[in-house]
């Protein structure tokens, strides 16, 4: 199943390209890209979707609440898909990042330094908001590194304004 977020990522994306052909580049899983089609938002059809290769063997992923211990294999996938990132915007001369969801905090830790990027904050979860968890420290970390915040809505801005 898809989120909300990639059901909206996935409209945004197909209404730009029928706006603006050729100039955007979805990049997406191969996990998430086969449940867009699946879910009728035809990936397939249109162009610039770029599909990043495959997970780590060693990624367990269960799900966003489990700790990282247990998704220890998801680092060497986000890793995998930060140097795939990396040689894909070299290619295709991207000019800004807009990543999302595990790879926010993935490029607060291993930042692409050669691109501005955005921070897209999306989850309310208290956890992004207590100025203590790792959580909040790495968002932090990641918005301090990035050119701008996207903030689904004002009550996560005012948090984060709340959090200096």
């Amino acid at each position: 199943m898809a989120s909300g977020t990639e059901r909206r990522l996935a409209f945004v994306y197909r209404n730009l390209q029928r706006r603006y052909p050729g100039e955007y580049l979805l990049v997406v899983s191969q996990d998430l890209y086969a449940i867009l089609n699946r879910g009728g938002f035809g990936l397939n059809l249109l162009p610039g979707v770029h599909i990043l290769g495959p997970r780590s063997r060693l990624d367990k992923k269960t799900g966003a609440h489990a700790s990282a211990v247990v998704n220890l294999g998801r680092i060497v996938t986000l890793l995998g898909y930060r140097r795939e990132l990396r040689a894909l915007i070299r290619s295709e001369r991207i000019g800004l990042l807009h990543p999302y969801l595990e790879l926010v905090p993935t490029f607060g830790i291993f930042p692409l330094n050669d691109i501005p990027w955005i921070v897209p904050i999306i989850d309310h979860q208290p956890k992004y908001f207590d100025g203590r968890s790792l959580d909040c420290r790495l968002l932090l970390r990641s918005i301090s590194l990035a050119d701008r915040v996207d903030c689904l809505y004002a009550w996560i801005a005012s948090q984060l304004q709340n959090l200096g």
